[in-house]
């Protein structure tokens, strides 16, 4: 039985990257998404680099949520370097899907166009990333698993006592994906569609229920939310929410916060995770409900919104604290600024405890 979870909200600035780890005898890990960052000059996959520090050779189960650079970017840092027990994957994906040949030969031409049309380092990158995932996923059948809602367990090899029910993507966007890619009606770079098809799931640890939604959409949630009312469940009741879409305005709502929590009868303290660069996003609309819904937040990097207006406004450096200095100094140049890093929530029998690498309280909740 699995006696500790820790789930670790890795800084992928723009992008997603988590690594739970499932601790009794021995660990298991899974990882939901990958991406790569960028310090000083170098490119880091912080999933890659976390699992080595531990010395992990073996992950349980890796995620990609769907077919968004920032959630593959660097993907192959993992696929080269680790067993990787199972790989789950949208449900458009799969080898074991009629229509997957005529899938991967859209998208290899697709690859070729994308990196043939620009030079950029990272365009070639992004290409190389998604095609050493194609391959793999090509290559390995027997371990691909592809995630569906409204509800389906998820299974994690060499975990137990850990209940994981995937929510999205429903079943009926696998069609509708495929219909796009028949039509070669897409762009790797620009495909909002493809935010319909992602994998979120409910992960249940000792009575803590935390709802991961990679970059699914308002839209999804919603038909989720009619579709579970056939069942009368009206509210997912959790108490931590990796907010969708790395806090975008258009997938996070009243509806949707209302419905994932319960906050008529379940007074317990409720957590807002956010993996974002704090440039993009998050928008100000999830500060808004932040404070509506009294949320604790949690998140990788500063935004701009953390602060009052009088400092963004760039009051005289004296009448700041230090620690905000070079926030302010970086932010008006558009680059993420570690604000609590790399966010630890740790799950047990006997407490929940929420710890970050930078040892920053939140900002956003600070008495100026």
């Amino acid at each position: 039985m699995c006696e500790i979870v820790n789930v670790n909200f890795l800084n992928a600035q723009a992008g997603d990257s988590i690594v739970i780890e499932f601790i009794s005898d021995t660990s298991e890990y899974v990882v939901i998404d990958s991406n790569l960052t960028k310090i000083d000059s170098d490119k880091i996959n912080p999933a890659y680099k976390f699992l080595k520090n531990k010395n992990v050779d073996t992950i349980s189960t890796l995620i990609i949520s769907h077919l968004h650079q920032d959630h593959y970017n660097g993907v192959e840092y993992l696929l080269e370097n680790f067993e990787i027990k199972k790989i789950v994957i949208p449900p458009f994906l799969s080898a074991k899907s009629k229509q997957y040949n005529k899938i991967l030969d859209r998208y290899k031409k697709k690859i070729r166009e994308f990196v043939e049309r620009c030079s950029d380092d990272d365009v070639f990158q992004y290409g190389k990333s998604l095609a050493y995932l194609l391959h793999y996923v090509s290559n390995n059948d027997d371990k691909v698993e592809e995630a569906s809602g409204k509800e389906s367990i998820l299974r994690f090899p060499g975990v137990e006592g850990v209940n994981a029910t995937v929510y999205l993507p429903l079943r009926r966007i696998k069609g509708v994906l495929h219909n796009l890619i028949d039509n070669n009606d897409y762009d790797l770079n620009n495909f909002p569609a493809m935010n319909d098809s992602s994998i979120a799931f409910c992960l249940n640890c000792c009575g803590h229920k935390i709802l991961l939604t990679g970059d699914s959409t308002f839209t999804q949630w919603r038909e989720h939310k009619r579709q579970m009312s056939w069942d009368n469940i009206t509210n997912l009741n959790i108490n931590s929410l990796k907010a969708p879409h790395h806090g975008s305005k258009y997938d996070n709502n009243e509806e949707l916060y209302e419905y994932c929590f319960d906050f008529n009868e379940n007074r317990e303290a409720k957590h807002l995770f956010i993996s974002a660069d704090g440039v993009r996003h998050p928008d100000k609309e999830v500060f808004d409900l932040i404070n509506k819904f009294e949320l604790i937040p949690h998140c990788t990097n500063f935004s701009k919104y953390c602060l009052p207006p009088s400092v963004v406004q760039f009051k005289p450096m004296t009448d700041i604290p230090k620690k905000m200095r070079t926030f302010l100094l970086n932010y008006a140049e558009k680059l993420a600024i570690p604000c609590q890093g790399d966010i630890l929530l740790s799950i047990s029998e006997s407490e929940i405890k929420i710890t970050n690498s930078s040892g920053m309280p939140c900002i956003y909740r600070t008495d100026w």
